[in-house]
């Protein structure tokens, strides 16, 4: 398939500024009780008059995984990394996870493009300053298949310069005239937490809409 030019560019742009910018989320909650709101903090219990001189004792708390659905896509995370969705236009729908330390998620969905004709596209996006600035690149092909059993195939790509090293993975699930582009990245500095996020996602990853509860 010919892609169109603006298309491509998009797609690109969208992953740089995705590796770009992390996004942190905190703030309170809300709970009804029968048309009651009752303000709430994670971990922090609060004490609720019910009347009549009774009382009950309310305490949030998070599961240590969440899980991530959007349409077909499924996946789980760690509360500290939430993930955000953007819609790129063109029928592009943008999922973004990363760590503080720099280990980032990226997931594409495309509505009218082929993914496997954009992991070159996304791996230049992703590398070209790197290779501008001296760094040796290695790839190879890879395939990944989930636990739904989809099979995933793209490039590994190993980037290195001085005491830098960053490691990517780039695949691509195309079904009828779209489907799925999938990036995972990581430094050599990167901490345990950061290869937890990178592990749970891909153990639990599914781009049919199910997703295995009995991860913990």
């Amino acid at each position: 398939m010919e892609l169109n030019l603006r298309f491509v560019r998009l797609a690109a742009c969208g992953v740089a500024l995705a590796f770009g910018a992390v996004a942190a989320h905190a703030g309170d909650y809300v709970l009804e009780l029968d048309g009651k709101p009752i303000q709430l903090d994670l971990d922090h219990p609060a004490k609720v008059d019910l009347g009549n001189g009774k009382s009950v004792r309310l305490l949030l708390k998070q599961s240590r995984e969440q899980t991530w659905r959007d349409g077909t896509l499924v996946f789980k995370h760690a509360p500290a990394f939430a993930p955000s969705r953007r819609e790129l236009g063109h029928g592009i729908v943008q999922t973004l996870m990363a760590t503080p330390a720099g280990a980032e998620i990226l997931v594409q969905h495309y509505e009218h493009t082929d993914p496997d004709a954009m992991v070159a596209t996304i791996q230049k996006a992703l590398t070209e300053d790197e290779v501008g600035s001296g760094w040796k690149l290695t790839e190879k092909p890879t395939t990944r298949t989930l636990g739904d059993g989809t099979v995933l195939k793209g490039k590994t790509v190993h980037t290195t310069h001085a005491t830098d090293v960053w490691d990517r993975e780039i695949v691509a699930y195309a079904e009828g005239d779209g489907g799925y582009l999938v990036v995972s990245a990581k430094s050599d500095i990167a901490s345990e937490p950061d290869h937890a996020m990178i592990a749970l996602f891909w153990k639990s990853l599914s781009l049919k809409g199910a997703v295995d509860e009995t991860i913990e």
